[in-house]
């Protein structure tokens, strides 16, 4: 009845200048979910780092024990090449047999001790084993001939402290998750800021009649 026989078109725009302008409760949950898996992930990167750090450090003790076992060795190769000099000067008579005797009292003390060598690099490979695994996901026990060769330290210059410090800190996973959390308390503040705002929105519509009818209907309003 107060449109043309065609109906009417009508549309509008609302545009809110205060309330809900910059933020609302939709968007700041957007962001602040967002935000919430960005946490998440840095909680992931500081498992994970964790994670490495246990792994290098089970692998050092590794290479420690082997680097052990390789001393034992040469120890025990040394009282035993001795033991042959002191025999043969024994034999001479240049030395009294019981110096002999000593040396092979070290001997099976070296001994002795090479057993205990390789009994903790085999006591670390299994630890190691728990972070070292094969092609098919199962845990692998590292052999001895994987073992490196450790150059001695090479001359360098030192570094700036400062920013390596600085460095290290930038990719801190816990600081990064500061961080996001500081930026999910600013989106919230902000929501709670906008719900003291007045609500003030500027609107605007425009229809038109189709169709036949009175002439006075056929027109725009606005």
């Amino acid at each position: 009845l107060q449109t043309l026989s065609d109906g009417e078109f009508s549309g509008g725009v609302q545009l809110p200048l205060l309330r809900n302008r910059a933020t609302d409760a939709r968007r700041a949950g957007q962001q602040v979910s967002e935000l919430g898996v960005e946490v998440a992930s840095r909680g992931l990167d500081k498992a994970r780092l964790t994670y490495f750090k246990q792994a290098l450090s089970e692998y050092w003790d590794w290479v420690g024990a082997g680097q052990q076992l390789r001393i034992a060795r040469d120890l025990l190769a040394l009282a035993e090449a001795r033991d042959q000099q002191l025999a043969d000067a024994a034999a001479l008579g240049q030395i009294p047999p019981v110096e002999r005797t000593d040396n092979r009292r070290a001997i099976l003390q070296r001994r002795s001790a090479l057993l205990l060598a390789e009994r903790q690099l085999q006591m670390k490979g299994i630890d190691l084993s728990l972070y070292l695994r094969g092609p098919d996901g199962r845990p692998t026990r590292p052999v001895e001939q994987r073992l490196p060769s450790l150059p001695g330290p090479a001359p360098q210059p030192a570094p700036d402290e400062f920013e390596a410090v600085q460095r290290a800190l930038e990719r801190r996973p816990e600081l990064k998750a500061l961080r996001l959390k500081r930026a999910q308390q600013e989106v919230e503040l902000r929501l709670a800021e906008n719900t003291v705002l007045p609500t003030l929105d500027l609107f605007s519509e425009v229809s038109r009649d189709i169709g036949s009818g009175a002439a006075t209907r056929a027109g725009e309003g606005c």
